[in-house]
């Protein structure tokens, strides 16, 4: 038998028993993992185990919630059955363990000491032995003592005094269930990680194996009343492998506990994990007069550990503030002088105090009274003895004798059996501790002083108290409560009195009345949309005031992102000092299993006075969902309207709309056809620029006609499906700003420019397009200076040839003369060129940046006039350009109407870009209306090709028609991605029509790049026969002698 102890200082009380005699029939509460029975015999002594029970891989454990203490102290025997060979029996209290080795005989003893302040205590017990055979164990008379704080006390340590450990108060509980079943989150907030519990063998805890990781942090925000500082005590788990990685715990976000752990192979693993586990009990004392309290749990990692944490029993007590300075010594810091008997001072309510509240020693309750076996007493000094105890110097001693062997002993005080004066046996209740026969508080049994036991009501040390709000009471029955109570002798408790006029701690109000619809109800508590206001001696005033609320909106779907605003319907204040976006806590709370990020847009933040306040929250969905999410929002704060009528809900949910996503083969099918779109268009490029170099044809602008057009499609405001969103991002390549980037004219251009930053909307906003013309003109203003360098340095390279006589043109060779010369004649032709039409090819070229950008300014809020100025200037010149269409040309060779329309082909086409850009940016707003004008646009531009024709060659006409009939196509099916049909049209549905829509456009790439291979084909065939008549000449041709140096 085996008696292990974990315990420090006396004066213990035995609060838990178990398996005390064979009477017990079941596990009393403790859990047995890995046994073949829980009960056993070891010959005729009933065991909790025992033979042919617990063995090699048994694990028994218990949970025990505990009152305020500052130490415990466990007893038990330990029965060692059959051969044991040089192995370990375990006693683990919260992860500190008695280890037992090399028990030789079945009766062991051992000492343990530890001390234990927290608000439970988990115990567990197992061996490791190597034979399942002949190896066995049991325990039988175990129990559990503590050493409890002074009266009043909710904390201490074993020094202190009921003054020292009455300035702390239990504010703040949380996470200390110990039923699963009933174990709650209470608000802590899991990121990075699963938001659930879980259980450690029979521990309920917040968090748990592979649901809090690396990266997880548990998160929890607290309203603290006026205080000087905390004492923040708990349980950390360390689950799983710990390679001297960091616990840590932020308290408003400073780093207040740094802990590093190293699991250990050979510790218990009662959580699940590989490794050893561990129970951690901390307590934290610091400074701290915030009114908001946030702790973070979290731990400092790397990036391939498997450990895992949790955490329990959070207990938050504040320090009071020391305000009345002038209380004599003997009072407690709190915020009146109020005495307290058992401090040792005598206060003007007391007749004594003796530093005890013991009866039967002279003073009780801090009143004289007569000591034990006294009869007559004054101010607690006797002067007579009752019968049977003999008077000696104002002290009763009672005097009795037990003949032992023929010996006349005298005994102690309550000792049933005494050999030389020494006790060996004490009455019942009494218990022999230092050779003193005393009573345990909680044994179940009054004796001596005891005047209850612990299992009753309002007992405490076994002693009566009064109970809440109870003024006079006698033996634990209330006589008497305070104001504004009345006593319930049915549910044996004070209860208040609603409705006379003074208001108490459980009521809200009480206006003297006890009926509805008056603003205070008749359980005294505040109704809907009235405010009232308590004055002391005098009942409550209240009055109507529609109170604020806070709802939320979605407003916008892109793909996995969704947009909820919250607003509120009236205009309102704050009265903390806290910034309230902290305040505001989110999570999704349908499916369980959805991976997802929240984002807080603060909009308009509340301020001290009144103010429309407004937020907005990303969501980004990362799940393929079924069903629709519920996002929850709560406000850990309170707002209020201009009346001070504060928040009338701090709690709402809104349903989302089902995250459009795809699977990961419809993703790896579009961005394969970006990636072809994204090499087509480059090939297209390539390929203009060669026909540029072989034949002079600037077929580039048709190319970059057919780019551009299908690249503004992408800001109709409708959500196309994800396929075709990423199809889009191919036309991100349409743009010059690597260009500017890489020689950072920008910087040189912003300097003389000054651009800012103007928000679009719609589907503009989505793309972050900057409404300002200033900043996206700078494209336009680059290509103007290059164009006007190359023209200039053109115009100086040609003065400088022709400014050669033939002796120095020859002096190098008529070779290199003769490759002047055509330099010269090529120099010549762009100069005419750039003169003649350079400013009509460089608006046709950039008409579409040009008029967009213009009306993204036009249609944007700012007050510049030099953008509005430039904008507009665009648009006129544009508009004018546009109107000659109505202007006849002077020509002869033109007669008939279709002629003229031919004629006026390019004004046409700059009059349907006008139209097209300013319904697009324009009509961001209306969807509906913005798609049925643009298939309007594109369908009497298409009628007028198929009537006039006006095309240069079949090429054009196959280029242009293909691009017209697929914007057309396009603009007119995108009607399926209305707001209003996304319900009824299934979005499995509408990715397969994008499809479509996808194949449509890269087809039209196609087309452009095929033609411009034909067109290559035929100029290098004009090429090769060009050559061949120049070496193969016929014979009857005329050999013409033409001067290569001749100037026109």
């Amino acid at each position: 038998m085996l008696i292990a102890l974990i315990t420090i200082t006396c004066g213990q009380i035995l609060y838990q028993e178990n398996f005390k005699d064979n009477s017990f029939v079941d596990n009393e509460g403790w859990q047995v993992y890995n046994a073949n029975q829980s009960i056993g015999y070891c010959n005729q002594t009933k065991l909790f185990g025992g033979f042919y029970g617990f063995h090699q891989n048994t694990t028994i454990t218990k949970f025990i919630t505990l009152p305020p203490h500052y130490a415990i102290m466990i007893t038990l025997e330990f029965w060692k059955i059959d051969c044991w060979d040089d192995e370990y029996f375990y006693i683990y209290a919260d992860g500190e363990s008695n280890v037992l080795k090399k028990v030789w005989n079945v009766r062991y003893k051992s000492k343990l000491v530890r001390i234990k302040k927290k608000r439970s205590v988990f115990i567990l017990m197992t061996s490791k032995l190597k034979d399942k055979i002949d190896e066995w164990w049991g325990i039988r008379h175990f129990k559990l003592y503590i050493y409890q704080c002074p009266p009043r006390c909710q904390i201490c340590a074993s020094q202190d005094s009921t003054i020292v450990c009455l300035i702390w108060v239990a504010y703040y509980q949380s996470l200390l269930n110990e039923d699963i079943n009933q174990f709650q989150m209470e608000g802590w907030i899991i990121l990075e990680g699963k938001q659930s519990i879980s259980s450690c063998s029979s521990i309920p805890i917040l968090g748990g194996l592979v649901k809090n990781g690396q990266k997880s942090k548990i998160i929890k925000s607290i309203n603290l009343p006026v205080h000087s500082q905390i004492k923040i005590k708990f349980k950390f788990i360390f689950i799983d492998k710990w390679d001297s990685e960091y616990a840590q715990l932020y308290v408003d976000h400073q780093l207040i506990w740094n802990y590093s752990h190293k699991s250990i192979t050979e510790e218990i693993n009662f959580c699940g994990g590989d490794i050893g586990d561990k129970i951690l009990n901390q307590e934290i004392n610091l400074p701290h007069k915030q009114q908001l309290l946030e702790l973070q749990f979290t731990t400092l990692a790397n990036q391939f550990t498997d450990l895992s944490f949790g955490i329990r029993d959070v207990e938050i007590f504040i320090g009071k503030y020391i305000m009345n300075q002038d209380c004599p010594f003997g009072f407690p810091y709190d915020f009146i002088c109020e005495g307290i008997c058992g401090n040792g001072e005598i206060d003007k309510a007391e007749q004594c105090d003796d530093g005890n509240i013991y009866p039967f020693d002279g003073c009780f309750n801090c009143q004289y009274s007569c000591i034990e076996g006294c009869s007559n007493c004054i101010q607690g000094i006797c002067f007579e003895c009752q019968e049977g105890w003999t008077f000696y110097e104002f002290s009763c001693t009672e005097e009795f004798l037990i003949n032992y062997q023929d010996q006349q002993q005298q005994c102690l005080n309550n000792c049933k059996l005494c050999i030389n004066g020494m006790c060996q046996e004490c009455d019942i209740g009494f218990y022999l501790i230092n050779n003193q026969c005393q009573t345990i508080c909680g044994d179940g049994i009054m004796a001596g002083h005891e005047l209850c036991e612990l299992e009753e009501q309002d007992c405490q040390n076994c002693q009566f108290i009064c109970s809440k709000n109870c003024d006079v009471c006698i033996e634990g029955e209330c006589q008497q409560c305070i104001i504004g109570y009345t006593f319930d002798y049915i549910e044996k408790y004070c209860q208040p009195i609603c409705g006379n006029g003074v208001v108490s701690d459980d009521e809200e109000c009480d206006d003297f009345n006890i009926e509805n619809g008056d603003g205070c109800s008749t359980q005294c508590k505040i109704e809907q949309n009235y405010i009232c206001k308590n004055y002391q001696n005098s009942y409550s005033e209240c009055s109507y005031e529609k109170q604020p609320a806070f709802k939320l909106s979605l407003t916008n779907i892109y793909y996995q992102y969704q947009y909820v605003s919250i607003y509120f319907y009236q205009m309102v204040k704050t009265k903390s000092q806290n910034v309230f976006s902290k305040m505001i806590r989110m999570r999704l709370t349908e499916p369980n299993e959805i991976i997802y990020d929240l984002n807080l847009i603060p909009i308009q933040e509340p301020f001290e006075l009144v103010s429309v306040v407004e937020y907005l929250i990303e969501i980004q969905i990362n799940t393929t969902l079924s069903q629709p999410p519920i996002l929850e929002v709560t406000l850990e704060d309170q707002l209020f309207n201009n009346n001070d009528a504060p928040l009338v809900n701090k709690i709402n949910q809104i349903k989302l709309n089902i995250p459009q996503q795809l699977d990961d083969h419809q993703k790896q099918n579009a961005i394969y056809l970006k990636e072809v779109a994204k090499y087509t268009i480059i090939s297209m490029g390539g390929s203009a620029v060669l026909i540029l170099i072989l034949c002079g044809s600037l077929i580039i602008q048709d190319t970059l006609e057919i780019l551009q057009q299908q690249s503004y499609l992408r800001f109709i405001n409708v959500v196309f499906p994800l396929n075709l969103f990423i199809y889009f991002e191919s036309s991100n390549l349409i743009s010059m700003q690597p260009i500017l980037d890489k020689i950072k004219i920008d910087k040189v251009l912003t300097s003389f420019m000054n651009d800012q930053y103007l928000q679009s909307q719609g589907k503009l906003l989505f793309y972050e397009l900057n409404a300002d013309i200033l900043c996206n003109i700078q494209t336009q203003v680059f290509l103007i200076i290059v164009l006007m360098m190359t023209y200039y340095s053109n115009y100086l390279v040609i003065k400088l040839i022709r400014k050669l006589n033939n002796q120095q043109f020859f002096y190098f060779g008529s070779y290199i003369a003769k490759f002047q010369m055509k330099v010269l004649k090529s120099m010549q032709k762009f100069k005419r060129n750039f003169e003649r039409q350079a400013f009509q090819d460089f608006l046709i070229t950039n008409s579409w940046d040009l008029l967009f950008m213009s009306f993204l300014q036009i249609f944007s809020k700012t007050n510049r006039i030099v953008s509005y100025l430039i904008a507009y200037l665009i648009f006129y010149i544009s508009l004018i350009l546009s109107s000659t269409i109505f202007s006849r040309i002077r020509n002869q060779i033109i007669r008939s109407t279709k002629q003229l329309w031919i004629a006026k082909s390019n004004q046409i086409k700059l009059l349907k870009k006008i139209l097209f850009i300013s319904i697009l940016v324009m009509f961001q707003q209306n969807q509906k209306l913005q798609i049925m004008l643009l298939t309007l646009i594109c369908q009497f531009y298409l009628i007028y090709l198929l009537i006039m024709k006006p095309f240069q060659n079949n090429i054009d006409y196959i280029n242009t028609m293909a691009l017209e009939i697929s914007s057309f196509i396009f603009c007119f099916s995108s009607a399926l991605y209305w707001n209003d049909l996304t319900d009824i049209l299934e979005y499995s549905i509408q990715i397969q029509f994008a499809w479509f829509q996808i194949g449509m456009l890269l087809s039209c790439l196609f087309i452009n790049f095929v033609s411009q291979l034909c067109m290559i084909c035929v100029e290098l065939k004009k090429k090769v026969v060009k050559n061949i008549k120049k070496y193969y000449p016929q014979q009857n041709q005329m050999q013409v002698k033409i001067n290569p140096f001749f100037i026109p």
